[in-house]
């Protein structure tokens, strides 16, 4: 990865086509198992291989979330956060994200 005064640079992990689907796609092995806008992997900037983070949907309002270095446990919730919290403009958001949403925001106010 890239580091850029202690930065490191992560980017979507591009798609690749599926003649079977006939749409772009990213294997999840089973980790996702419903299409979402809200799938998405993190890849090394330099390293397409090497995923990161990956956010997929396995259910309805069920998401599996997978990390490795660098990102701590707090920081893959903070991006599974930020993904949701985005995209709350395109759908209702479920109970438990919303409960979620809601600790982020107390935590930000105390902090901030």
């Amino acid at each position: 990865s890239q580091r850029y005064g202690g930065l490191v640079m992560m980017a979507n992990k591009a798609p690749t086509w599926s003649e079977r689907l006939q749409s772009y796609t990213l294997e999840y092995n089973g980790r996702a198992t419903e299409p979402s806008v809200k799938n998405i992997q993190l890849v090394d900037s330099r390293d397409q291989h090497d995923i990161k983070f990956q956010l997929g949907k396995v259910g309805t309002h069920r998401f599996n979330v997978d990390y490795k270095r660098p990102y701590s446990a707090m920081q893959a919730f903070a991006i599974a956060v930020a993904v949701f919290d985005d995209k709350l403009l395109c759908s209702p958001a479920p109970p438990v994200l919303r409960s979620a949403l809601s600790l982020k925001d107390k935590l930000l106010n105390r902090h901030g």
